[in-house]
């Protein structure tokens, strides 16, 4: 069986007000708390993040997932 990780837990349990707080846009979780929030206007800002992540807590994965908005979780055909 597949431990899941401190940051996945994370996102599942902070799920609503992720979406309420940072919809559509692309989080990065890492040492169980928000990391960093990227807006979609600059690519290498997310890898920047993401390598910053890895740097804070280096003995972990940052978990990195898009954030659907709160219209886009009320109707399942806008996905």
């Amino acid at each position: 069986m597949t431990k899941l990780s401190k940051n996945f837990i994370y996102f599942r349990r902070h799920f609503n007000e992720l979406a309420k707080k940072h919809g559509g846009r692309m989080i990065v979780i890492s040492g169980g708390r928000v990391f960093g929030v990227w807006r979609n206007t600059r690519p290498l800002e997310l890898a920047r993040l993401v390598d910053d992540a890895r740097k804070a807590s280096p003995k972990e994965v940052p978990f990195v997932s898009p954030v659907p908005t709160i219209r886009q979780l009320a109707s399942p055909l806008l996905l």
